[in-house]
């Protein structure tokens, strides 16, 4: 599906722009709101299909931000849940929908209202979340209304100061946080040499403090609470990572990972076959903390405030067996690869753009056509990059010790040429419309991407590893002549 663009903010999932908006408001539904959207953006939980659950409650939300009415809340309530289009449900209901529910005394405790979300909704919620952190509006919002400079007394075990004479280290200790309203320690402080005195941060709300311990535990606040959930990027140069397992080095043949990161690539030694790092990729990609980075990336990349590669790097893998060519040095006395050549061709890539549609069990027909050509061995995968393009990647039936000799033969590009064609006509007859077949990659040294997230033109974009196969081919297939 084709991204929504929003006036002014680029790239908006369905509901992310109107939830920003509510977010926005300058009044206590306003400040409700936003503590509602932080909340269901925590610890979500995949219920089947495309659904996620959350337990929440307006009653938590008065528990975990200091001044907020139950008006209020039932407002934001109304107006997030109107948006994105939740659903209610009892804890039954829940639970009958494969939602793993927290364990209570039921004459005790009381469930909160438990609520299924469309991933698309999720996704909204997300990008509302990333461009309110980044226009400062969850500042202060879970920080009361104290001095920060005084010091407060808290109660509490004192923390036991390290010893260098017995060579004992230090033990930190957790107390209520007097900066915002905590019901559960959530302040860890630690004592300096001689025990009288020492600092700590809390958990829960970030503030940092400073603390003394004699004739009880006081702290003061050197850094304001409220929660920051991700740092502005800075632009990063690349730098390879010579100290590290899996590196390359000078003059060896290997397969290369790889990520274009600000303005240059950086590479690794693949850890694995490469249809166990594409597979490692995809389940990384799925992680909740992956899709935070990518909506946060491009709340900054709307902003202006960095580039796509600054915000968020390409990730890619070598196509050929690649060897670093050129080296300069690190400070750390180590090198870093700066230019790459292809000195080996055991696998082949093809790249599909401009579709302008992609449907229906396209992969598994691309899948059907490789396994009947006979110059390929039969590890294959399928990656969609985008909502407008696909890449197959496919291992040779005999791997190639000239990268350059084998895209120049004539006879090599022949094949290319018609393994793409039929590659296209699979992926049309299986409902995907448009598209064209980028002949560029049928060339030396060229990269292909790993499943994962990545910046296109200010939009998050998620490559999907589609479809995989790392087994041979069967004799009977190999002898096929290719022929659909």
């Amino acid at each position: 599906m084709r991204p929504v663009v929003v006036a002014a903010l680029g790239f908006a999932p369905p509901g992310g722009a109107e939830v920003l908006d509510v977010m926005r408001r300058d009044d206590s539904t306003g400040r409700a709101a936003r503590v509602l959207v932080w909340s269901l953006a925590q610890k979500e939980q995949r219920v089947g299909g495309e659904r996620f659950y959350r337990e929440m409650c307006r009653s938590y939300l008065r528990k975990v931000a200091v001044g907020l009415s139950d008006y209020a809340t039932r407002r934001a309530w109304a107006a997030v849940g109107s948006i994105l289009g939740w659903t209610e449900v009892d804890w039954r209901g829940a639970k009958s929908a494969g939602a793993k529910l927290r364990q209570i005394a039921f004459k005790t405790a009381r469930w909160g209202k438990h609520l299924l979300l469309p991933e698309a909704a999720l996704q909204g919620v997300r990008w509302a979340l990333a461009h309110a952190d980044v226009e400062g509006l969850l500042a202060g919002l879970f920080k009361k209304p104290t001095d920060a400079g005084d010091w407060k007394k808290v109660n509490g075990k004192t923390p036991r100061a390290p010893s260098p004479a017995s060579g004992t280290r230090g033990k930190t200790t957790a107390v209520i946080c007097p900066f915002h309203d905590d019901r559960h320690p959530s302040l860890i402080l630690f004592a300096n040499y001689g025990g009288e005195s020492g600092g700590g941060w809390c958990a829960a709300c970030g503030v940092r403090v400073a603390a003394r311990f004699a004739g009880g535990i006081e702290v003061r606040a050197t850094t304001p609470s409220g929660f920051r959930l991700h740092r502005d990027p800075r632009p990063v140069q690349p730098q390879y990572r010579t100290r590290r397992a899996g590196q390359i080095e000078p003059g060896r043949r290997e397969a290369v990972t790889g990520g274009v990161l600000g303005d240059g690539l950086q590479g690794s030694r693949l850890r694995g076959t490469l249809y166990e790092v594409l597979r490692r990729a995809e389940r990384r990609a799925d992680w909740p903390s992956e899709q935070r980075k990518a909506w946060a990336a491009s709340a900054y990349v709307a902003l202006g405030r960095a580039t796509d590669r600054q915000a968020l790097p390409d990730r890619l893998y070598a196509v050929s067996d690649m060897v670093a060519c050129a080296w300069s040095p690190l400070p750390n006395g180590g090198q870093r690869p700066t230019s790459w050549k292809a000195v080996a061709q055991r696998r082949i890539v093809f790249d599909f753009d401009d579709f302008d549609d992609i449907q229906g069990d396209y992969a598994e027909a691309m899948m059907r056509v490789l396994r009947r050509d006979p110059w390929l061995a039969g590890p294959a995968a399928v990656v969609q990059t985008s909502w407008e393009g696909i890449q197959v990647v496919a291992d040779l039936a005999d791997p190639e010790g000239d990268p350059e000799a084998f895209f120049a033969d004539e006879e090599v590009i022949g094949w290319y040429q018609s393994l793409a064609q039929r590659l296209m006509r699979a992926a049309h007859r299986s409902g995907c419309k448009g598209g064209k077949v980028d002949l560029s990659a049928a060339a030396a040294g060229r990269w292909a991407r790993r499943p994962g997230w990545r910046m296109k033109d200010g939009i998050p974009v998620r490559a999907r590893l589609v479809a995989i196969s790392s087994s041979e081919k069967s004799s009977r297939v190999q002898e096929k002549t290719g022929s659909e």
